[in-house]
């Protein structure tokens, strides 16, 4: 096969390399977007100044509301300490949020049927940390006077009530009754279908999760107690936005006031789709598969671990996918410069041989 043939071969298939490493490129930016819960810093300020930590914590080393309210405390001191205010007298220099799943509950709803939902108590501005797609109605937040309000999920909707729009609608709990106040829909890529799955959900507040108390899992107090002696909710997941002036200043914060708390993760989700954190996880691709933490963590946090993996292994087939294309543009760039070489020197030689012809004829 002629040279010229062989590098015509080489350059197309270098050129389809790279349009596959494109296309590989702009399916991991689709991936990425659905992560609405990830992203919680961008949507406080555009200015990359903020960032988001997410606390994960074991049954065993669970937060009650008192050990919440001292970790704020904490942060407030030490950014005070650090001179950061907010901008104005209303406005909030940083926010955060609680959850704990408090297991499953039998609720029932205009169709005879009776459902078991996977429940969730929520405290702070959860819903500003994870704006879930809402298919009608609003989220109740901490400033509502009324606490008996709800949410659902279009699975629990269905089941229950035979339609998704049910905003207003009441719904039973062991009898007493409740308002939903909105219904939210499942996000329909294929990491949330594996993480969130098909279990119909509720989402309550804290001051609800306490009159449905019984048989709820509390948080271990200081010595140890539980039950009626610390009466409260043993919250898992623990998240903030906080502000972020330098690198890993807002993680440290945090770990600072949580104090070397066992059985806790502490991660900075911001940038959690970045080059460099997929990078990051690809050299450690193999730990992602398996949890040693005896940490449950919530379906938000699945669905972005799946999503983590997920973009780790097209980074993988991106460089693989990128050699022949950064191989044959270095060769053509080598031959370039052989040719550019060869070329010069032709130049010379054939001004030296004018030049010595010019002098023979003098």
């Amino acid at each position: 096969m002629k040279p010229l043939k062989k590098r015509l071969i080489l350059l197309i298939c270098a050129v389809i390399s790279g349009i596959i490493c494109g296309i590989l490129s702009l399916y991991g930016q689709s991936l990425s977007k659905p992560l609405y819960s990830q992203k919680g810093a961008e949507r406080w300020s555009q200015d990359g100044d903020y960032a988001q930590i997410s606390v994960f914590l074991s049954d065993k080393s669970s937060l009650s509301e008192y050990e919440i309210a001292g970790i704020q405390s904490a942060i407030n001191e030490k950014l005070t300490s650090d001179s950061l205010k907010a901008p104005s007298k209303d406005a909030r220099l940083w926010y955060d949020a609680w959850s704990a799943d408090i297991g499953q509950m039998k609720l029932s709803g205009t169709c005879s049927e009776i459902v078991t939902a996977q429940v969730t108590a929520v405290g702070g501005d959860f819903f500003a940390v994870h704006p879930f797609h809402l298919k009608c109605g609003s989220y109740f937040s901490p400033a509502d006077l009324m606490k008996d309000r709800v949410i659902i999920d279009t699975n629990l909707a269905w089941k229950a009530f035979g339609s998704s729009d049910v905003d207003g609608m009441e719904i039973a709990i062991g009898g007493q009754k409740f308002t939903i106040c909105g219904v939210i829909e499942p996000e329909k890529n294929n990491a949330s279908k594996i993480s969130y799955g098909e279990k119909p959900r509720m989402y309550i507040s804290t001051d609800l999760a306490k009159k449905l108390n019984s048989g709820v899992a509390t948080a271990p107090s200081s010595t140890g107690a539980t039950g009626s002696q610390n009466n409260g909710i043993a919250f898992t997941c623990y998240e903030a936005i906080l502000p972020n002036p330098v690198r890993n200043f807002a993680k440290e914060r945090m770990t600072t006031a949580i104090n070397e708390r066992e059985n806790t993760i502490i991660l900075e989700n911001t940038g959690r789709t970045s080059l460099s954190h997929r990078w990051e996880n690809l050299k450690k691709l193999h730990s992602m598969l398996i949890s040693t933490d005896g940490i449950i963590y919530p379906h938000w946090e699945n669905e972005a671990r799946i999503i983590d993996f997920d973009l780790s292994v097209l980074l993988a087939l991106e460089i693989l996918f990128l050699i022949l294309p950064v191989f044959t543009f270095l060769f053509f760039l080598w031959k370039g410069y052989r040719w550019l070489e060869d070329f010069i020197d032709a130049k010379k030689e054939a001004y030296k041989r004018r030049y010595r012809s010019e002098i023979e004829q003098f």
